[in-house]
């Protein structure tokens, strides 16, 4: 019996990591908030401008440390003066190594600094890239979404023109009546073409987002889950949360404070650079001389010893060191004046959020009225107490009332998603929920 069930458990653990590898494996046919995410880091030129910039940065903590290692210099020449009727050859061999200099590793510390700012620049942007195509991609569902409603006030605005010129025709509308008409249907039909306009630009401003043509449908189902997902997480957290998550999490203030730790090292680095140096050093050189009389004598020197050395550049570097205390100093004030600014932009998109978690509590209560006023028109026009006109403007007001809604919660979402890169997003880890059909 227990080795029936071990291998029952088996073949399902099997059949699961084929079903698993089969559901990876499958060709996207509709594209989802985290495939756009992924496409546009991997395409966004600007992101991948700032990892070679970091990759350069990188490189230049090396040539700080560089004057530490070995230095060696080969030198060998020929040449011929007017005393010498034949060439003379000459080579020289010199190397030398550090024992005593401060300036290359304090001067590597400041790279150091350089290199986790351009790290922390490349974060901020893959923050700015995140928030721009979840928005753009949001607003574009939100259009997409809207189809239904722009077919409905067509064919309800076609309706009703159709039937006002019937009622002038027979002289029962007057002037003022038939213009009011008039301008209603071509109001109406202002809407409809906007609508396919405002689908293009969406289009445009998620393909910029992620740098690649869309060549698929939006995947429906994730987004609305998605949707769901950041409207539930808006009501969680007080502003208290999201204040402290933004001390944490926004990049400008690691920046600001590694500049200052930058200026503190080029302070010491000028301030420093008055201690004398000391380094070893061999020198060799090799010649062989040629004249008419001879057939060319070998001669070399060599010398080893230590060698001193002391640079006095009229205090320029101590102006230079005072010039990094007053940065020190410029910085420190800067980084009070971005945290003021950062709190004042959680606050502001947080106030708002609340603002619009209350017009969707309301919205809700509206959404079931315009459903009992749609249901009651639709058993009136089965008992024919209205005609298909009215009916149209009533299906009309039934699609608007649920896109509405919709709108509200995507805006929802969209402030929700705001607040988070106000904060630096602090939960990217878990920000999403990926269902593929």
């Amino acid at each position: 019996m227990k080795q029936k069930i071990i291998i029952f458990l088996f073949c399902l653990l099997f059949l699961l990591v084929l079903y698993a590898k089969k559901d990876r494996d499958a060709p996207i046919t509709k594209l989802s908030l985290d495939v756009a995410l992924k496409t546009a880091y991997k395409e966004r030129s600007s992101l991948q401008s700032r990892k070679y910039r970091t990759k350069q940065q990188m490189d230049l903590e090396w040539v700080a440390l560089s004057s530490y290692f070995p230095q060696a210099n080969f030198r060998t020449e020929v040449n011929k003066t007017a005393r010498n009727l034949l060439p003379k050859h000459q080579t020289f061999i010199s190397i030398s190594q550090v024992i005593i200099n401060v300036s290359p590793l304090l001067r590597n510390k400041v790279e150091k600094q350089n290199t986790k700012i351009a790290k922390l620049d490349e974060e901020f942007h893959k923050d700015l890239i995140q928030f721009e195509t979840e928005t753009s991609y949001i607003d574009l569902w939100d259009i997409v979404k809207q189809h239904n409603v722009t077919r409905a006030i067509e064919y309800s605005a076609e309706k009703q023109i159709a039937q006002a010129e019937t009622q002038d025709m027979v002289g029962l509308l007057n002037s003022t009546e038939w213009l009011d008409e008039v301008a209603r249907f071509e109001e109406d039909m202002a809407a409809v073409k906007s609508y396919k306009d405002n689908l293009s630009r969406a289009y445009y401003t998620l393909e910029r987002a992620i740098e690649e043509k869309i060549t698929m449908p939006l995947h429906d189902h994730a987004t609305a889950q998605f949707i769901r997902y950041s409207i539930n997480s808006a009501r969680r957290h007080p502003l208290d949360y999201y204040l402290k998550k933004a001390m944490l999490h926004r990049k400008e203030i690691s920046i600001v404070e590694t500049e200052i730790k930058r200026e503190e090292y080029l302070e010491k680095l000028f301030g420093y650079s008055y201690i004398p140096t000391v380094s070893f050093f061999f020198d060799i050189s090799n010649g062989t001389f040629f004249s008419l009389f001879d057939n060319g004598v070998d001669q070399t020197f060599w010398q080893v010893g230590l060698r001193f050395g002391w640079n006095f550049d009229g205090l320029g570097n101590a102006h230079r060191s005072n010039a990094a205390h007053n940065s020190i100093l410029e910085r420190t004030f800067e980084k009070k004046n971005v945290i003021i600014q950062i709190k004042l932009e959680v606050e502001i998109a947080y106030y708002d959020l609340q603002d619009l978690l209350k017009r969707l509590k309301a919205a809700k209560i509206r959404i079931k009225q315009a459903e009992q006023e749609y249901l009651q028109r639709t058993a009136q026009l089965k008992v024919g107490d209205i005609s298909l006109d009215d009916f149209a403007i009533a299906e009309r007001n039934w699609q608007q009332a649920q896109f509405d809604l919709l709108d509200l919660k995507v805006s929802n979402a969209r402030k929700y998603r705001e607040l988070l890169f106000r904060c630096g997003y602090p939960e990217n880890n878990n920000w999403f929920i990926s269902i593929y059909g």
